[in-house]
Protein backbone atom coordinates (compact mmCIF):
# COMPACT_ATOMS: atom_id res chain seq x y z
CA UNK A 1 0.00 0.00 0.00
CA UNK A 2 2.91 2.20 0.89
CA UNK A 3 3.97 2.21 -2.62
CA UNK A 4 1.14 3.30 -4.27
CA UNK A 5 0.84 6.38 -2.22
CA UNK A 6 4.80 6.93 -2.78
CA UNK A 7 3.46 6.75 -6.70
CA UNK A 8 0.28 8.93 -6.23
CA UNK A 9 2.61 11.69 -4.55
CA UNK A 10 4.96 11.71 -7.41
CA UNK A 11 2.20 12.11 -10.27
CA UNK A 12 0.73 14.84 -7.98
CA UNK A 13 3.69 16.80 -7.97
CA UNK A 14 4.33 15.74 -11.69
CA UNK A 15 1.18 17.95 -12.58
CA UNK A 16 2.52 21.82 -12.33
CA UNK A 17 0.00 24.26 -11.36
CA UNK A 18 -0.48 27.12 -14.21
CA UNK A 19 1.51 29.95 -13.89
CA UNK A 20 0.17 33.48 -13.18
CA UNK A 21 -0.98 35.31 -15.90
CA UNK A 22 -0.04 39.01 -15.23
CA UNK A 23 3.61 40.19 -15.49
CA UNK A 24 5.22 43.14 -13.90
CA UNK A 25 3.58 47.20 -12.35
CA UNK A 26 3.46 49.78 -14.40
CA UNK A 27 1.62 53.28 -14.10
CA UNK A 28 0.31 53.41 -17.49
CA UNK A 29 -0.35 51.51 -20.65
CA UNK A 30 2.47 53.20 -22.77
CA UNK A 31 4.93 51.55 -20.48
CA UNK A 32 3.94 47.67 -20.77
CA UNK A 33 5.68 45.50 -23.56
CA UNK A 34 2.74 44.68 -25.08
CA UNK A 35 3.37 42.35 -28.18
CA UNK A 36 0.96 40.67 -31.07
CA UNK A 37 -2.73 41.44 -32.12
CA UNK A 38 -3.94 40.86 -28.56
CA UNK A 39 -8.34 40.69 -29.32
CA UNK A 40 -7.84 42.54 -33.16
CA UNK A 41 -7.07 38.90 -34.26
CA UNK A 42 -9.80 36.18 -35.80
CA UNK A 43 -8.27 33.77 -33.36
CA UNK A 44 -10.31 35.84 -30.66
CA UNK A 45 -13.70 35.70 -32.82
CA UNK A 46 -13.22 32.19 -33.58
CA UNK A 47 -12.60 31.09 -30.02
CA UNK A 48 -15.50 32.66 -29.12
CA UNK A 49 -17.53 30.68 -31.39
CA UNK A 50 -16.42 27.34 -30.22
CA UNK A 51 -17.66 28.32 -26.96
CA UNK A 52 -21.22 29.66 -27.92
CA UNK A 53 -21.78 26.47 -30.41
CA UNK A 54 -20.24 24.00 -27.31
CA UNK A 55 -22.71 25.30 -24.99
CA UNK A 56 -26.17 25.82 -27.38
CA UNK A 57 -27.75 22.72 -25.89
CA UNK A 58 -26.95 23.64 -22.25
CA UNK A 59 -30.24 25.33 -20.82
CA UNK A 60 -27.60 27.26 -18.18
CA UNK A 61 -23.92 27.08 -19.24
CA UNK A 62 -21.60 28.85 -17.10
CA UNK A 63 -21.18 32.19 -19.40
CA UNK A 64 -25.15 32.49 -18.53
CA UNK A 65 -25.08 31.41 -14.75
CA UNK A 66 -21.71 33.32 -13.56
CA UNK A 67 -21.55 36.79 -15.31
CA UNK A 68 -24.77 38.03 -16.46
CA UNK A 69 -27.56 37.95 -13.67
CA UNK A 70 -26.93 41.53 -12.91
CA UNK A 71 -27.51 42.46 -16.71
CA UNK A 72 -30.89 40.30 -16.58
CA UNK A 73 -32.03 42.05 -13.76
CA UNK A 74 -31.39 45.43 -15.35
CA UNK A 75 -33.27 44.48 -18.17
CA UNK A 76 -36.34 42.79 -16.56
CA UNK A 77 -36.21 46.51 -14.40
CA UNK A 78 -37.22 48.83 -17.04
CA UNK A 79 -40.05 46.79 -17.50
CA UNK A 80 -40.27 48.23 -21.42
CA UNK A 81 -42.21 45.57 -24.41
CA UNK A 82 -38.43 45.73 -26.23
CA UNK A 83 -35.03 46.73 -24.43
CA UNK A 84 -32.26 48.37 -26.16
CA UNK A 85 -28.96 46.83 -25.28
CA UNK A 86 -25.53 48.19 -26.12
CA UNK A 87 -22.84 45.32 -25.53
CA UNK A 88 -19.43 47.22 -25.22
CA UNK A 89 -16.70 44.60 -26.36
CA UNK A 90 -19.22 41.64 -26.53
CA UNK A 91 -17.72 39.98 -29.25
CA UNK A 92 -19.62 37.27 -31.58
CA UNK A 93 -22.19 37.90 -29.22
CA UNK A 94 -21.92 35.60 -26.45
CA UNK A 95 -23.95 37.85 -23.45
CA UNK A 96 -26.74 37.69 -25.87
CA UNK A 97 -26.64 34.23 -25.70
CA UNK A 98 -26.56 34.20 -22.31
CA UNK A 99 -28.95 36.87 -21.99
CA UNK A 100 -31.08 35.34 -23.69
CA UNK A 101 -30.97 32.23 -21.12
CA UNK A 102 -31.97 34.22 -18.14
CA UNK A 103 -34.93 36.44 -19.44
CA UNK A 104 -37.63 36.32 -22.00
CA UNK A 105 -37.83 40.52 -22.61
CA UNK A 106 -37.64 41.13 -25.91
CA UNK A 107 -34.63 42.65 -27.04
CA UNK A 108 -32.95 44.97 -29.73
CA UNK A 109 -29.06 44.06 -28.60
CA UNK A 110 -25.82 45.71 -30.22
CA UNK A 111 -22.17 44.36 -30.01
CA UNK A 112 -19.74 47.24 -30.26
CA UNK A 113 -16.37 45.24 -30.99
CA UNK A 114 -13.34 45.07 -33.20
CA UNK A 115 -13.76 44.22 -37.05
CA UNK A 116 -13.03 40.75 -37.30
CA UNK A 117 -14.94 40.10 -34.07
CA UNK A 118 -18.35 41.69 -35.46
CA UNK A 119 -17.68 40.43 -39.08
CA UNK A 120 -17.63 36.64 -37.34
CA UNK A 121 -20.97 37.27 -35.38
CA UNK A 122 -22.47 38.90 -37.85
CA UNK A 123 -22.30 35.99 -39.82
CA UNK A 124 -23.07 33.79 -36.88
CA UNK A 125 -26.42 35.18 -36.45
CA UNK A 126 -27.39 35.51 -39.87
CA UNK A 127 -30.45 34.31 -38.68
CA UNK A 128 -31.99 36.92 -36.38
CA UNK A 129 -32.77 40.04 -36.25
CA UNK A 130 -32.74 40.71 -32.25
CA UNK A 131 -28.94 41.56 -32.43
CA UNK A 132 -26.67 43.08 -34.62
CA UNK A 133 -22.87 44.51 -35.15
CA UNK A 134 -21.32 47.50 -35.37
CA UNK A 135 -17.95 48.97 -34.58
CA UNK A 136 -18.62 52.64 -33.50
CA UNK A 137 -21.55 53.52 -31.66
CA UNK A 138 -24.46 55.11 -33.20
CA UNK A 139 -25.63 58.29 -31.20
CA UNK A 140 -29.87 57.20 -33.08
CA UNK A 141 -29.28 54.41 -30.91
CA UNK A 142 -30.92 55.07 -27.36
CA UNK A 143 -29.65 52.13 -24.81
CA UNK A 144 -31.90 51.42 -22.07
CA UNK A 145 -28.97 49.41 -20.87
CA UNK A 146 -25.22 49.78 -21.48
CA UNK A 147 -23.30 46.74 -20.76
CA UNK A 148 -19.22 45.80 -21.26
CA UNK A 149 -17.99 42.58 -19.81
CA UNK A 150 -14.18 42.40 -19.21
CA UNK A 151 -13.45 45.55 -20.94
CA UNK A 152 -13.11 48.49 -19.12
CA UNK A 153 -9.38 46.79 -17.79
CA UNK A 154 -8.38 47.18 -21.40
CA UNK A 155 -8.63 50.70 -21.96
CA UNK A 156 -5.21 53.46 -21.95
CA UNK A 157 -8.00 55.53 -19.55
CA UNK A 158 -10.16 53.45 -17.48
CA UNK A 159 -12.14 56.30 -16.25
CA UNK A 160 -12.40 58.13 -19.13
CA UNK A 161 -14.06 54.49 -20.76
CA UNK A 162 -16.39 54.63 -18.33
CA UNK A 163 -17.43 57.94 -18.77
CA UNK A 164 -17.98 57.39 -22.11
CA UNK A 165 -20.60 54.77 -21.50
CA UNK A 166 -22.23 57.28 -18.74
CA UNK A 167 -22.11 60.11 -21.16
CA UNK A 168 -24.69 57.95 -23.56
CA UNK A 169 -27.58 58.58 -20.54
CA UNK A 170 -29.01 54.86 -20.67
CA UNK A 171 -30.66 54.17 -17.15
CA UNK A 172 -28.78 51.17 -16.48
CA UNK A 173 -24.81 50.88 -16.75
CA UNK A 174 -23.60 47.22 -15.90
CA UNK A 175 -19.52 46.56 -15.73
CA UNK A 176 -19.13 42.91 -15.31
CA UNK A 177 -15.54 41.27 -14.57
CA UNK A 178 -13.97 44.22 -13.03
CA UNK A 179 -10.79 43.83 -11.71
CA UNK A 180 -11.38 46.07 -9.04
CA UNK A 181 -9.18 47.15 -5.47
CA UNK A 182 -9.71 49.81 -3.74
CA UNK A 183 -7.46 52.75 -3.14
CA UNK A 184 -4.72 51.68 -5.25
CA UNK A 185 -4.48 51.11 -9.88
CA UNK A 186 -2.10 50.04 -11.54
CA UNK A 187 -1.05 48.30 -15.10
CA UNK A 188 0.14 45.34 -15.92
CA UNK A 189 0.88 43.10 -18.87
CA UNK A 190 -1.68 40.14 -19.29
CA UNK A 191 0.07 37.41 -20.81
CA UNK A 192 -1.26 34.89 -24.04
CA UNK A 193 -4.18 36.73 -24.79
CA UNK A 194 -4.65 34.51 -28.20
CA UNK A 195 -0.38 34.90 -28.64
CA UNK A 196 -0.23 38.14 -27.48
CA UNK A 197 0.82 40.15 -24.55
CA UNK A 198 -1.45 43.43 -23.62
CA UNK A 199 -1.56 46.24 -21.03
CA UNK A 200 -3.90 45.65 -18.48
CA UNK A 201 -5.62 48.18 -15.38
CA UNK A 202 -6.21 46.87 -12.21
CA UNK A 203 -8.75 49.45 -11.16
CA UNK A 204 -9.88 51.70 -8.33
CA UNK A 205 -13.27 51.30 -7.26
CA UNK A 206 -13.14 55.03 -5.72
CA UNK A 207 -12.31 56.44 -9.40
CA UNK A 208 -14.89 54.56 -10.79
CA UNK A 209 -17.97 55.62 -8.06
CA UNK A 210 -16.20 59.36 -8.36
CA UNK A 211 -16.50 59.10 -12.11
CA UNK A 212 -20.19 57.64 -11.67
CA UNK A 213 -21.35 60.55 -9.26
CA UNK A 214 -19.59 63.47 -11.70
CA UNK A 215 -22.01 62.21 -14.76
CA UNK A 216 -25.36 61.82 -12.60
CA UNK A 217 -24.89 58.03 -11.49
CA UNK A 218 -25.08 56.01 -8.56
CA UNK A 219 -23.44 52.68 -7.62
CA UNK A 220 -26.17 51.13 -7.01
CA UNK A 221 -25.14 46.86 -6.59
CA UNK A 222 -21.70 45.22 -6.16
CA UNK A 223 -20.88 42.09 -5.44
CA UNK A 224 -17.38 39.52 -6.13
CA UNK A 225 -17.28 36.95 -8.67
CA UNK A 226 -16.45 33.24 -7.62
CA UNK A 227 -13.62 32.82 -9.47
CA UNK A 228 -10.13 33.46 -7.50
CA UNK A 229 -7.26 35.68 -9.44
CA UNK A 230 -3.44 34.09 -9.59
CA UNK A 231 -1.61 36.82 -8.39
CA UNK A 232 0.92 34.85 -6.44
CA UNK A 233 3.33 36.35 -8.26
CA UNK A 234 2.39 40.16 -6.55
CA UNK A 235 3.11 41.73 -3.55
CA UNK A 236 0.07 40.98 -1.21
CA UNK A 237 -1.16 44.35 -0.96
CA UNK A 238 -1.46 44.37 -4.87
CA UNK A 239 -3.62 41.38 -5.14
CA UNK A 240 -7.05 42.17 -6.43
CA UNK A 241 -8.38 38.90 -5.10
CA UNK A 242 -11.81 38.94 -6.89
CA UNK A 243 -13.55 40.60 -10.18
CA UNK A 244 -16.54 42.50 -9.56
CA UNK A 245 -19.96 43.12 -10.63
CA UNK A 246 -20.94 46.56 -10.62
CA UNK A 247 -24.63 48.20 -11.25
CA UNK A 248 -24.68 52.03 -12.08
CA UNK A 249 -28.16 53.87 -12.01
CA UNK A 250 -28.98 57.03 -13.32
CA UNK A 251 -29.98 59.78 -11.41
CA UNK A 252 -34.08 61.53 -11.93
CA UNK A 253 -34.51 58.86 -14.42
Amino acid sequence: MAHIVDRLKRFVRAEPEPAPIWRGVYASFGEVPASGEGFNSTLAAEAAERLLRETQGDPMPPEAALDHQILALAVRLLRSDVVRVIDFGGGVGQSYAALRRLTDVALRYRVIDLPPVIEHGARLWSGTTEIEFATEVDAAFAADVVFAKGVIQYWPDYAAFLRRLLEMRAPWVVLEKVPMMIGRQYVTEQLDVYGSGVPYWFTDLNVLAKTANECGYRLVLQRRLEREYDQSNFPPELRAGHAASLLFERGNR
